[in-house]
């Protein structure tokens, strides 16, 4: 984590302006409001605090699935990961149904077993489909399609899309060594928030800023600034050894 994170420094570095009196200029790079800038400490012999040094700490942005997946997977190797997601509470009822694949479905247990565990007991796993062709042409005019062909033609066609469907999550399960979860988005929210102590998950709050500070003795750190929908910073800012984007598709961090 902390290659990755100085991965981060050295290409900010490449990028920024000459220094001015000992200050690197900030950089007006704004999206979706947010005020992006790097910028070097201005104290002589400035130095982060020891709280600071015992540990990794991460600033998680979006409590969505993948923000609090990335939550639980850090703090459980010891990083200090807190989420920061906009809303001011997590709906039972907010998003739609989703299916998690056998690639997302052994990604949970690489975090855990009982995360996985979890995340399934909540939704249900596909033991069968049902398969068929569908003629595009066919289904605008409101003929029949080649699946309602009659005949024995017709009627194998069904068993063998019956049988297909009957097998395709077995031959899943057997060749990736997982199945396939359906699920409601909000329960597999809800799952992985399950695993977060309450004081490392903050709502209503959203990014307002980030800053690259860089310290005397040569670290560096980001530092977040967030805004509540009123308005009002619920914090003073976060200081974090790195900051994850999870905030979706229109990604303010990104």
């Amino acid at each position: 984590s902390r290659r990755a994170m100085m991965l981060t420094v050295t290409l900010g570095r490449g990028s920024l302006p000459p220094r001015v009196e000992d200050r690197r200029v900030r950089r007006g790079a704004h999206r979706r409001g947010v005020r992006i800038s790097l910028v070097k400490t201005i104290r002589a012999g400035a130095q982060p605090d020891e709280q600071e040094k015992t540990s990794l700490s991460a600033v998680i942005v979006g409590g969505g699935i993948g923000g609090l997946a990335a939550a639980v997977a850090l703090r459980r190797i010891g990083v200090d990961a807190h989420v920061y997601e906009r809303a001011s509470a997590m709906r039972g009822n907010a998003g739609t149904g989703i299916a998690i694949w056998p690639n997302g479905v052994k990604a949970l247990r690489f975090i855990g077993d009982d995360v996985a565990s979890e995340v399934a007991s909540r939704g249900c796993e596909i033991t069968g489909m049902r398969m068929g062709m569908i003629d595009e042409s066919s289904a605008r005019s409101g003929e029949p399609s080649s699946d309602d062909d009659g005949g024995i033609s017709g009627a194998l066609k069904k068993v063998a899309t019956r049988l297909m469907g009957g097998a395709f999550p077995a031959i899943i399960r057997a060749q990736h060594g997982a199945g396939l979860i359906c699920i409601r988005w909000a329960e597999a929210q809800a799952a992985l928030a399950s695993f977060l102590p309450a004081h490392c998950v903050h709502l209503d709050a959203s990014l307002d800023g980030i800053e690259l500070v860089e310290y005397a003795d040569g670290t560096a750190k980001a530092r977040c600034t967030f805004v509540a929908r009123d308005g009002t910073r619920p914090s003073d800012p976060v200081t974090a050894d790195f900051v994850v984007g999870a905030d979706g598709v229109n990604s303010a961090v990104r």
